[in-house]
């Protein structure tokens, strides 16, 4: 019986289209979850229009909105970051995606403030990578920065204030007159589409959530009242609101 040889241009292909293959699966983004890692005080998220109980190691997905209680706070986990969602804050997990080159991880994140204030920590990312903090009226992006965003409403009007602890930010927004301002932000500085950039007064900008040696992060800061940890439970859910 002859032994059946397979031709060299064929071998080359075949070998060609399977390394092809294997990188286009690579290559495909894939959705990451968000862990909660701390719950201090009371705090709920959605799910599909319902809220429940926020409790420490539930994994929301992408649509999932957090709200905190008075004098409470919440660590989330997410795409190589630390969030920490401060007292009287609606936060939702718009995108967050991860995609394997070969090479590197590229992530793709979009978070929404809605109202109230964050704190975060975001490693260095990889140069194609895109992290971004939405509110009603702006957008900042991060690269592997410290940071506090705040977006208060009041019979006065609404105001975002962006804050660099460590980094550069860039921030784009509609200022009171609806004029769209844009600012690079660095380390020690804040900027608001009304006033400009300027020096962050002292003592403005709370601590920041740092990462651990396992790629973690610290319990949280202590806050005022009662603290409450919660079991563990699971869930996700979508967003009531639809952001702009």
């Amino acid at each position: 019986m002859k032994a059946f040889a397979i031709p060299t241009k064929f071998a080359v292909f075949a070998l060609a289209l399977l390394a092809a293959s294997v990188l286009n699966l690579q290559a495909q983004p894939k959705n990451v979850s968000a862990k909660v890692r701390a719950v201090r005080g009371t705090a709920k998220y959605s799910e599909n229009g319902s809220w429940h109980n926020l409790r420490v190691n539930d994994v929301l997905q992408t649509g999932s909105v957090i709200e905190t209680g008075p004098e409470s706070t919440v660590d989330l986990f997410i795409n190589n970051s630390v969030i920490r969602i401060t007292p009287d804050t609606v936060f939702g997990l718009n995108k967050a995606l991860a995609t394997d080159t070969g090479s590197e991880t590229v992530t793709d994140t979009e978070l929404y403030l809605k109202s109230g204030r964050i704190l975060g920590n975001v490693k260095k990312l990889a140069a194609a990578s895109k992290y971004q903090i939405k509110t009603p009226n702006g957008v900042t992006g991060i690269r592997g920065t410290e940071f506090d965003i705040e977006y208060l409403s009041g019979p006065n009007g609404n105001k975002l204030t962006v804050r660099s602890v460590n980094g550069t930010l860039l921030g784009s927004g509609a200022n009171s007159q609806g004029q769209i301002q844009t600012a690079v932000i660095n380390t020690g500085q804040s900027w608001s589409p009304d006033e400009g950039v300027r020096p962050t007064p002292p003592n403005v900008t709370l601590p920041i959530p740092p990462f651990d040696v396992e790629g973690g992060f610290t319990p949280p800061i202590p806050v005022p009242g009662p603290v409450i940890y919660v079991e563990p439970n699971l869930g996700s859910g979508q967003s009531p609101f639809s952001p702009n």
